[in-house]
């Protein structure tokens, strides 16, 4: 059943996919730009230097981040509109989760950054790099609970304005950094940039805070919440406990079975994997806000309307691009990264086939994350992260970059089917779960109330 604009779930769909479609068109043209024009002054090998310390400090955050941003996101949409004190309590919670975390984590990389680029990319000669890079581990934990704290509260609009400002300041700092430095001016426009994103979430945060009324909570509203941030970002992060460094892995793997080079070219396939996305990504990230909120409130007919509607959108604004992505591969390729890089047709052919399965697997990951089925998911994701390591090692060392690409399609796939079965079988329960914890929500409320008030 389609949303129509006369219901209020449509009109939220509506407006919050609009603004989020503008505020990470915005970020993802940017960054698309930012990383043609890096890898075409750096080159294959120097591009895929780069691409590897992004996704180093990527894993990184995974490892220690407690998914503290999309765990924000949900209790904070769930909690607004029913129990004010309690999103606040969760906005401030994770902001010191985000905080410590990160400083420990960048502290951490630096520290330790001579022993994970000989040990486990294999090249010493990165560590340097590294270090460089270490802030941004910081960096990306906190942006990402101020913009997971802005799409919990729906304000998807504060939400495009600080990721389109933000990512004009990475991709401006990149461009900058890599023509006067190459690719350690890249690495370090990126921190820079990623600093700026990070003063612009807090300040917007802030001050949408003040406007929504939500201020200083009671002590014990703010101490309930340990449970609560913990019970759902423990089993989302031993999910990305697997999943980060199974990607790190792989590409260690091309580096020492290939090179650098087939690292690059991987890389500019997958850029334009993520430029594809874009639009189910904008989607998807309205929609888990609104599907938690829903649940708050107990409301079963939108809760469905929504996810049908967004499954049905997400398939038909990303099949159509896939195919013209596919049929165009070398052209884009060559248009986008230059000449060099055309040798990424048939990766970037496959990761196309890949979009589409996980597009599934967000909207229907979120159905289970939102129903309080957090474990379940994390175990499907520990399963996706164990095929893909299989298939990658298997594959890899003989394919090279197109194993890679083939290992991680045919695992979002099973992990899609999985889920989609689960999902299917499990309809009903979900729901009674569902109206069990809202239940539960509303009386723990009433007594923080009480006990704070």
């Amino acid at each position: 059943m389609m949303l129509t604009p006369k219901s209020s779930v449509s009109q939220r769909m509506i407006t919050g996919t609009s603004w989020s479609v503008v505020g990470n068109g915005c970020a993802r043209v940017l960054s698309a730009l930012g990383t043609f024009v890096a890898a075409r002054l750096l080159g294959k090998e120097s591009f895929g230097a780069f691409s590897v310390v992004q996704l180093t400090i990527a894993t990184a955050a995974m490892l220690v981040g407690l998914q503290v941003g999309t765990t924000a996101t949900r209790y904070i949409a769930e909690y607004r509109s029913a129990a004010p004190a309690r999103a606040f309590g969760v906005i401030r919670l994770s902001n010191v989760i985000a905080t410590v975390s990160g400083a420990v984590a960048a502290v951490s990389l630096f520290v330790f950054a001579g022993w994970i680029s000989s040990s486990v990319l294999g090249r010493p000669e990165m560590a340097w790099l590294i270090r460089l890079a270490a802030p941004g581990v910081f960096c990306t934990l906190f942006s990402g609970v101020q913009l997971g704290a802005l799409a919990g509260l729906e304000d998807f609009r504060t939400y495009a304005y600080v990721n389109g400002i933000g990512n004009a300041c990475i991709f401006v700092f990149i461009v900058g950094g890599t023509v006067t430095k190459g690719v350690a001016g890249a690495i370090g426009g990126w921190v820079l940039g990623n600093i700026c994103l990070c003063v612009c979430g807090f300040v917007a945060l802030r001050h949408v805070r003040q406007r929504l009324g939500l201020m200083e909570s009671p002590v014990p509203a703010l101490l309930s919440e340990r449970h609560i941030l913990f019970s759902y970002g423990v089993p989302t992060f031993i999910a990305s406990f697997m999943l980060g460094p199974v990607l790190l892995r792989c590409n260690a793997l091309m580096m020492a079975t290939h090179s650098l080079s087939a690292v690059g070219l991987y890389s500019a396939a997958d850029r334009l994997r993520l430029l594809l996305l874009f639009v189910p990504t904008a989607l998807t990230s309205t929609l888990f806000p609104v599907l938690s909120n829903l649940r708050g409130t107990s409301d079963h007919s939108g809760y469905k309307g929504a996810v049908r509607a967004s499954s049905a959108i997400s398939l038909i604004v990303l099949a159509v691009p896939a195919i013209v992505f596919a049929l165009a591969a070398k052209c884009l390729l060559s248009m986008a990264f230059g000449r060099s890089f055309a040798a990424a047709a048939p990766i970037l052919v496959v990761l196309c086939v890949a979009a589409v399965s996980e597009s599934a697997n967000m909207i229907l990951g979120y159905v289970l994350l939102t129903s309080g089925k957090v474990w379940l998911r994390a175990i499907i994701d520990l399963g996706l992260a164990l095929l893909l390591l299989l298939l990658a090692t298997l594959w890899i060392p003989k394919y090279g970059a197109v194993g890679f690409a083939w290992a991680y399609t045919l695992s979002f796939f099973t992990a899609s089917l999985v889920l989609a079965c689960v999902v299917v079988g499990l309809r009903h329960k979900l729901w009674i779960h569902s109206a069990q914890v809202a239940t539960e929500t509303i009386g723990l409320d009433r007594n923080i109330v009480a006990v704070g008030g």
